[in-house]
């Protein structure tokens, strides 16, 4: 009778701008992501993007007073106390303030499209951005310390988006990199292969960005992972005989193919909105 199947947790850091992890963990399954948040005193001037396991009401803090910005989805279980509520165009909701936060995205009637809140539990306060969600049926909330003047609820919705980019590595590392199941019981063995995948990935990926700045272009990272036959064996093979000649010579074709064949395609008007360059262009207009 074959094992029950076990699975591990990759804890991953990655900077937008360079679309190249800095740091990676491996965890069994079961252990808590909060554990594998960078330090709060190195993300000074720095806006965190997380999901909601990674939540942790002391951490925020801590990053706040390092002069750090987080903006992470909020778990469906938070009950924080509603200090103040207002509407996007910035109208004070009275009656929504003081309430559970339960009672608040609960309340029957015309749901408002947009909640913008001052929540607090006992040791801590932030803002609660709540954007009605039609096909859900219900509120999505993210919680930050953005300061409202400088970041509207539109932006505050658009910056989360940019998280999508960590979804789209980890795809594009199951379904280009053979990260997938192990028939092995050995956990070495498992964990070697995982790391090499991923060095496997990130390879690719600064090959891609030599690309980019070669033709002066974005170039997409999971176009070019589904691109890699006939550039990116040779390039294997010749680190493996250790051919300097013979790799820089393959690493400058590979980066000529890539600039060439994995320039970004143009996107439908329903699609345009939600990409990361037309995120960046919002949010530095």
């Amino acid at each position: 009778m074959l094992p029950s199947p076990a699975s591990v947790k990759c804890h991953m850091t990655m900077p937008l701008l360079s679309e190249q992890p800095v740091s990676l963990t491996l965890t069994p399954d079961r252990t808590s992501e909060r554990t594998y948040l960078p330090k709060a005193e190195t993300l000074m001037d720095t806006l965190l993007l997380a999901d909601a396991g990674y939540m942790d009401l002391d951490y925020l803090a801590n990053l706040t007073r390092h002069g750090g910005y987080f903006l992470m989805r909020a778990g469906k279980h938070l009950n924080p106390n509603v200090m103040q509520a207002t509407d996007a165009k910035g109208k004070i909701l009275d009656k929504l303030a003081n309430k559970p936060l339960k009672e608040v995205l609960r309340s029957k009637g015309r749901k408002r499209a947009v909640l913008d809140l001052d929540v607090a539990w006992k040791h801590y306060s932030c803002r609660m951005v709540a954007i009605w969600h039609q096909q859900d049926n219900r509120y999505l909330c993210w919680l930050t310390n953005l300061p409202r003047p400088r970041f509207s609820t539109e932006d505050i919705s658009k910056l989360y988006r940019l998280r999508w980019q960590v979804e789209l590595l980890f795809k594009e590392w199951k379904s280009h990199n053979n990260l997938k199941r192990f028939s092995t019981v050995q956990p070495h063995l498992v964990e070697g292969l995982i790391w090499s995948s991923l060095l496997s990935l990130l390879l690719k990926r600064y090959l891609c960005r030599a690309a980019a700045q070669k033709v002066a272009l974005r170039l997409p990272m999971f176009k070019m992972a589904k691109t890699p036959i006939g550039w990116f064996e040779p390039i294997m093979k010749s680190l493996a005989l250790q051919a300097k000649s013979q790799l820089e010579a393959d690493v400058a074709w590979a980066i000529e193919f890539i600039g060439k064949t994995c320039k970004r395609s143009q996107q439908a008007k329903s699609r345009k909105d939600n990409s990361l360059d037309d995120i960046w262009r919002h949010l530095n207009a």
